[in-house]
């Protein structure tokens, strides 16, 4: 019979470098599959918040509940930037103004040039119902004071703010655009052009076509035409919107949103319109609001009309209206002249916005296609660029950051691959690392890795040696500076996981990470302490995790995500060694064996108990990697606690009888490890072992080589030291045994995986069955 099996066909290429049956069975016990597991899944909350009931910093952050009606459109006194202090008794408190930094220099009044050469006063508004008529001079006149006087001082958010070349009302200009480009959109801060005699010179804005510029008496217009349309829409009823987009259509023709000087010209636009955002239908708040943002206003005024836009965003039912009229591109396009720095109570409402039309898979292409996410990596960069610089650091910053990740969150999914090649993950780092004792922002971008980590381009970039030596150390040092924060725990280690399985730099760069196998040993025996001190572990009422087709984030699974970073860390062969000496990582695997209920087939339906068979399966593929290395090493922990490991045989048997590859697999892993021991040897035996494991072979091995290959891979150590295997396993069992065997060998399926490796030990094996004392053990 073993002559026939090495007749012509069978003898295959693939045993043309024979291997020694002892060679096969040093690699066979590595039995070391990276382990799986679901990404923790987050569904959407049930209502729109600005910041939600989780985040934890209150300080100053903008409120998420406001009127309409309350809105300060009508408030005329300008905001001077600065902060109100209380003198000091017995200081003297008179200051030149270029003693403070620069971020606090009050606000000085625009001067202009009349006809006659001399100074004049103006007052710059910031409200919107009560703009200061002006006349005279335009804002080409203006006296550009950073140059004249040689100071760092603004008179508005409009000079603050850097705007962005070729922005078209209703075409964003981020559509299309790489995200590695996205820097070449912005001019330096503050940059002036100067003259070739070096006098100053302002920047003037593009000349717009003769048809489309303001009317020199715009009178006629107002009262004519664009009055009666506003007075209309209070008896209008449902056809407000219709009349607000008729309005729009007007003014654009008339000129009135194109980037000119004459911008005092849309004052008592503004004034007329201002009345309206009281009106109580949504979708006419939303048209009138993008006449609003196309009027580009500016300071109290632009941040009052994206309150107007966060509030309609805030009902999922108006997400429709948003698909009209390029209100998509009209509202990335405002954004991008936003600066999230001067600007950022603006910046929070209009994020928080995004944050909610990003959930909507309806609006999500159109935000993506409008250019928005090269524009909040633009909007990330500055943000951590102020904060890298030494100057005080703003609180509303780290909101504006909140929002932003939460958007960012919600846009990366499906431009992975995108962000992948682009650099953007090196920006995210940094921003996390600046933000580090923020733990809401923390919490975002976990969310934000998490997504990308399932993506294998993305998880390659953040293997690779740059992104790689800064992001596992920050995210190492969060998971020991937010043990407690579980929403953070579970995915940062899923991230690990991830890159755990696919590279063995990570694998040993993150274990010499000082403290790192520490902080995932600590973190684990807090979670099984939580675990096993709830009376039902999952029915734990946290509102980041509700089932879904994820993984659940309860205490459980947090278990199953620490373990699995260590189990797939230990493949690197110097982690193995250490962690397979280390008493108190046995300890918490044990522990997670012991605690657990394993159950397979229908009870597998219930998160509870997928999970607790997941735990348990995790820690066995655990121990069966960090036996790998340390069989036979008597000084290990692995080899000192095989007594207790042992305890667990009636399990592993009765994982065998599963339909779980996985699960049998890992099973199969320790018993290969466990058989160096003859008396488990015979406790296999009592448990009629042999023949399941015959019966895995048989309905699993087929097209699993692997597993097939670890199964013969036990065997053979059951067997080993015996002169005749077939006696020991039984007359029946061991025909049964060959014939499987046989058919197998039979299917030359020589480009599978594992077929040529499983094809050497199988055909050794069935030699030794024979009787074959040549065979080496």
């Amino acid at each position: 019979m073993a002559q026939g099996r090495r007749d012509a066909d069978y003898a295959m290429d693939i045993v043309s470098q024979r291997k020694w049956s002892s060679e096969i069975i040093n690699e066979a016990r590595n039995a070391m599959r990276a382990i799986d597991t679901r990404r923790p899944f987050t569904p959407q909350a049930n209502s729109r918040t600005l910041f939600g009931s989780s985040f934890r910093n209150h300080n100053g952050r903008p409120p998420s509940q406001f009127s309409l009606r309350s809105l300060d459109l009508a408030d005329s006194r300008p905001v001077s930037g600065i902060f109100r202090l209380q003198p000091l008794q017995g200081v003297h408190t008179a200051q030149t103004v270029s003693s403070f930094p620069h971020r606090f220099v009050p606000k000085l009044p625009v001067l202009d040039l009349n006809s006659s050469g001399s100074f004049r006063r103006t007052s710059r508004r910031s409200s919107l119902g009560n703009l200061a008529e002006e006349t005279g001079s335009t804002e080409e006149e203006i006296i550009d004071l950073d140059l004249v006087n040689g100071r760092k001082a603004f008179s508005g958010p409009r000079e603050r703010t850097p705007h962005f070349p070729g922005l078209n009302v209703g075409n964003s200009s981020y559509a299309g655009m790489p995200i590695g480009n996205v820097e070449k959109k912005l001019p330096k801060r503050h940059e002036r052009n100067r003259t070739s005699s070096g006098s100053t010179a302002v920047l003037h804005p593009p000349s717009v076509p003769k048809k489309q510029q303001i009317s020199e008496q715009p009178g006629d217009f107002l009262e004519t035409k664009l009055r009666p349309l506003v007075e209309s829409i209070e008896k209008s009823g449902s056809s407000a919107a219709q009349i607000c987009r008729q309005i729009y259509v007007l003014l654009n023709d008339e000129g009135y949103f194109e980037n000119t000087g004459n911008r005092k010209r849309r004052t008592p636009v503004v004034k007329m319109l201002s009345g309206l955002v009281d009106h109580e239908d949504p979708h006419f708040l939303l048209h009138l609001a993008r006449i609003l943002l196309a009027l580009r206003l500016r300071g109290n005024n632009l941040t009052n009309v994206w309150k107007l836009v966060f509030k309609i965003a805030r009902c999922d039912k108006n997400d429709a209206y948003f698909l009209e009229d390029s209100a998509v591109d009209l509202i990335v396009t405002s954004i991008g002249s936003l600066d999230p720095v001067e600007e950022a109570e603006a910046c929070v409402y209009a994020y928080g916005a995004v944050k909610f039309l990003t959930t909507n898979p309806s609006l999500l292409p159109h935000l993506t296609k409008a250019g928005l996410l090269p524009l909040m990596v633009l909007h990330v960069r500055l943000i951590a660029a102020e904060r890298q610089a030494l100057t005080p650091c703003r609180e509303q910053m780290g909101q504006v950051l909140y929002q932003l990740t939460a958007g960012f969150r919600n846009v990366v999914g499906g431009t992975a691959k995108e962000v992948a090649s682009s650099g953007v993950m090196q920006h995210l780092v940094t921003v996390a690392e600046l933000f580090s004792r923020d733990v809401d922002i923390v919490s975002n971008m976990s969310r934000i890795f998490s997504v990308l980590a399932a993506d294998e381009s993305c998880c390659d970039a953040m293997t690779s040696p740059d992104l790689a030596s800064k992001f596992l150390p920050t995210y190492s040092q969060f998971l020991s500076k937010y043990p407690g924060r579980q929403d953070v725990v579970v995915r940062i280690a899923y991230v690990l996981g991830n890159l755990m399985a696919k590279s063995n730099v990570a694998r040993a760069s993150y274990f010499d990470i000082p403290g790192s196998a520490d902080s995932l040993l600590d973190l684990l025996a807090i979670y099984i302490r939580k675990d096993v001190a709830s009376a039902t572990p999952q029915a734990q009422n946290d509102e980041d995790f509700v089932g879904g087709d994820g993984s659940s984030g309860t205490p459980t699974d947090v278990i199953i995500k620490v373990i699995r970073v260590l189990a797939n860390m230990s493949i690197d062969e110097k982690v193995g060694v250490a962690l397979g000496g280390n008493h108190r990582c046995i300890d918490h695997l044990l522990a997670v064996v012991r605690h657990k209920e394993v159950a397979f087939g229908p009870e597998l339906e219930t998160i509870g108990r997928r999970e607790d068979t997941e735990a348990v399966l995790s820690a066995l593929a655990a121990m069966n990697n960090l036996a790998f290395y340390c069989a036979g090493i008597e000084d290990s922990a692995v080899y000192q606690r095989s007594t207790e490991i042992t305890e667990f045989f009636d399990f592993l048997i009765g994982v065998l009888d599963s339909d779980n590859r996985e699960a049998v697999y890992s099973a199969c892993g320790v018993l290969v490890n466990m058989m160096t021991d003859p008396a488990s040897r015979t406790v296999l035996k009592d448990l009629n072992g042999m023949n399941r494991l015959t019966q895995v072979l048989k309905h699993l091995g087929a097209g699993d080589w692997q597993l097939a290959s670890l199964v013969v891979q036990v065997l053979w150590n059951a067997c080993a030291g015996l002169e005749y295997p077939a006696d020991y396993i039984g007359e029946e069992e061991a025909d049964e045994l060959m014939d499987v065997l046989e058919d197998h060998l039979e299917a030359k399926e020589t480009g599978a995986a594992y077929y040529a490796d499983f094809c050497v030990v199988a055909d050794q094996f069935l030699d030794r069955l024979d009787g074959d004392e040549s065979v080496e053990e």
